[in-house]
């Protein structure tokens, strides 16, 4: 009851209370009441209200295959981790598709259009690194959170770094660490084929430094731009400068790009007997490279058969019944992206400022496809088990299969953190 109506209570009990002051008490008791509900009904209608969430990736251009995948897992990802509803708290989750068309400057732009014009409370972004490192700025200009996924650059979690900015996907360097320990032990010789571009220059960084610690050794770099589509130069190249090396010797190909440089390699390894070929693993399309070269060995950040929990059955499951296959590696890795929001979202109950977000996703551990992952509270890396495999050649399976030689544990990987900026 409020002061208003407690006073109208007393003047009505009052002999000596006069009728004005009564009606005055009255007149105030029920403007009192009609505030009370209407701040009630406002404090209603903003917990109802529903949460926005941009989803800005490269939906055409070269990585359109990667960016399909992030869209269908991160509405399977949403609806999984909230049971169906796609409601936190109360509060819808609304999903404000944009094309960044493998443009930075577009990446950019789209992120500023879709916080400024869009209303959007947090983002999913950055099928390219390029893209990616084009947005982190939007995110702390706008004061917002921006989840990365799909570009692996370390300079997302490093150099470019802001506390707006969080990566449930796998980094460069989580890429190149699991990949040294796959393909190289003390004493071998790698060299190396990389898209010439942030991503790729990031991986063969890290890879380099892994090799090192193993007390491996990189002796020769070769890049190429993503839609090169003839790589007998560059093969050429890491061949020769390995026919010169006694001992374990390795060509490791980091690629994404319309032309996988596998079978060319191959081809021109008939040359250069002893010398291996390695890769890391990828999406199904990638690796019908694989189909010739039983026995290859490499990492890989998912395959839908290798993981062994409850979440990942659910994923499978899901996928098959919905898409007629499996999930892909982008479908696992945007999957995760979105558990991770909505385990957020909870313990803030469903408020999505960044000031309440950041806090509540710093240190979070959280169960995805892949079994436990942690939000690593320095660099907002989430911090993750990658798999050792080895080709199988399956005849009714349209790429060579990565079979499982050991998970790597994520306490394993010794990912550096290399942020510089706040």
């Amino acid at each position: 009851m409020t002061e208003e109506c407690k006073s109208a209570r007393v003047a009505l009990g009052s002999l000596s209370q006069t009728r004005r002051s009564f009606t005055a008490s009255l007149g105030a008791c029920l403007a009192g009441a009609l505030s009370v509900d209407a701040s009630r009904g406002k404090a209603a209608a903003q917990t109802t209200k529903s949460i926005k969430l941009a989803l800005v990736i490269d939906r055409t251009g070269a990585f359109e295959e990667a960016a399909r995948q992030t869209d269908v897992g991160i509405r399977l990802g949403l609806q999984y981790a909230t049971n169906g509803s796609m409601q936190v708290a109360g509060r819808p989750i609304e999903i404000i598709a944009k094309d960044s068309a493998l443009k930075a400057d577009l990446a950019r732009s789209r992120l500023a259009e879709a916080f400024a014009d869009d209303g959007a409370d947090l983002a999913v972004g950055g099928t390219g690194s390029s893209q990616a490192l084009a947005m982190l700025p939007i995110a702390r200009q706008y004061g917002k959170v921006l989840f990365v996924d799909g570009g692996v650059a370390d300079e997302v979690t490093g150099s470019a770094w802001n506390r707006n900015v969080f990566r449930v996907s796998r980094s460069a360097g989580q890429d190149a660490i699991a990949n040294a320990r796959a393909i190289a032990k003390k004493g071998t010789s790698v060299a190396t084929l990389a898209f010439d571009y942030s991503a790729g220059r990031s991986t063969i960084d890290a890879l380099r430094a892994e090799l090192k610690t193993i007390g491996a050794t990189l002796v020769s770099e070769e890049y190429a731009a993503a839609d090169s589509i003839d790589f007998t130069a560059p093969g050429l190249k890491l061949f020769e400068a390995l026919s010169k090396i006694e001992g374990d010797r390795v060509i490791w190909v980091n690629w994404f790009g319309p032309v996988n440089p596998i079978p060319q390699l191959k081809r021109i390894s008939a040359g250069y007997p002893g010398i291996r070929l390695a890769t890391y693993g990828n999406t199904f399309s990638y690796m019908k490279a694989f189909k010739g070269l039983a026995d290859m060995e490499g990492a890989t950040s998912y395959y839908y058969e290798l993981p062994k929990n409850p979440v990942n059955d659910w994923l499978v499951t899901e996928h098959r019944a919905r898409f007629a296959g499996p999930p892909d590696l982008f479908v696992a890795s945007a999957f995760s992206t979105a558990i991770a929001i909505v385990e957020g979202l909870k313990k803030t109950g469903g408020d999505p400022s960044a000031s309440r977000l950041i806090s509540a996703l710093e240190g979070l551990s959280f169960q995805t496809p892949k079994g436990e992952m942690i939000i690593r509270k320095e660099d907002h890396q989430a911090m993750q088990d990658m798999y050792h495999f080895k080709t199988k050649i399956t005849p009714d399976v349209d790429w060579g299969v990565p079979e499982l030689v050991r998970v790597i544990p994520k306490e394993e990987l010794n990912v550096p953190i290399l942020t510089k900026a706040l």
